[in-house]
């Protein structure tokens, strides 16, 4: 029997994005949001989202970004998306987790958009992603991000 454990969504650097980004004044990262079950067996709930950043200031962006920064972006871009105007959260979030369930389904796997979202959610950071950051912070002698 298949049993989900958790949510994991891994992050890294985008790679793809082109000469542009992943520069000192601009990031591009890339999300990828399973479902983990009992055993470590994952399967892919989105593997569409991310996110880009620029800084308008002459500083370097991967200073001015956190670890806790990261996770917290990685965890907006998986989801649940903002409602409409007009619309509500809860609408949204049963949207967001029915479809989920939905693609969960076409994997083999039945369950519920309420058991989706009672999972617990981990965020996994790229080591090359993290190092950037870190040496970011280690050359404007910034404290290790957290």
């Amino acid at each position: 029997m298949q049993i989900p454990q958790r949510l994991v969504t891994s992050i890294r650097l985008d790679t793809e994005a082109g000469p542009d980004f992943n520069t000192e004044r601009t990031m591009s990262v890339r999300a990828l949001h399973q479902l983990e079950l009992q055993g470590g067996h994952r399967i892919t709930l989105l593997d569409d989202r991310g996110w880009s950043a620029t800084t308008l200031g002459s500083g370097d962006i991967w200073g001015a970004t956190s670890l806790k920064n990261l996770d917290e972006q990685a965890r907006a871009v998986v989801g649940p998306d903002e409602p409409p105007p007009g619309g509500s959260r809860a609408r949204e979030a049963m949207w967001h987790w029915s479809s989920l369930s939905l693609v969960a389904e076409g994997h083999g796997l039945a369950v519920g958009a309420e058991a989706l979202a009672s999972l617990p959610h981990d965020v996994e950071i790229d080591p090359l992603l993290s190092e950037r950051i870190a040496l970011a912070h280690q050359t404007a002698g910034i404290e290790r991000p957290s």
